[in-house]
């Protein structure tokens, strides 16, 4: 179950999350990309199950900077079906892996 989604405004991601959209019936919330691993990012999101449909490069800067450390490459651009997981615990521990 989600409780939220974030997206880029760009039509390509919009397009990716619609159909989560619509089986959800979530509202759609956008995220500049370079802004989106903030302090007021974490707390509206503390808690929370969230999915986040990004770009090949800045969703893989996004998610290495949750874990703390360059885990993931950039997407090679011929790839579209990668889903990673990132799993922040209570205690602050983070874990994570991909599913392609």
């Amino acid at each position: 179950d989600l409780d939220a989604i974030y997206s880029t405004n760009s039509t390509r991601t919009i397009q990716t999350v619609i159909p989560t959209l619509d089986k959800t019936k979530l509202e759609l919330n956008f995220y500049e990309a370079y802004r989106a691993y903030s302090d007021e990012f974490m707390q509206e999101t503390y808690g929370k199950t969230v999915l986040i449909v990004g770009h090949q490069d800045s969703l893989i800067k996004l998610i290495n900077k949750i874990l703390g450390e360059d885990k993931y490459e950039k997407i090679p651009a011929n790839v579209y079906g990668n889903l990673y997981m990132v799993i922040i615990e209570k205690d602050g521990s983070k874990s994570s892996y991909l599913q392609a």
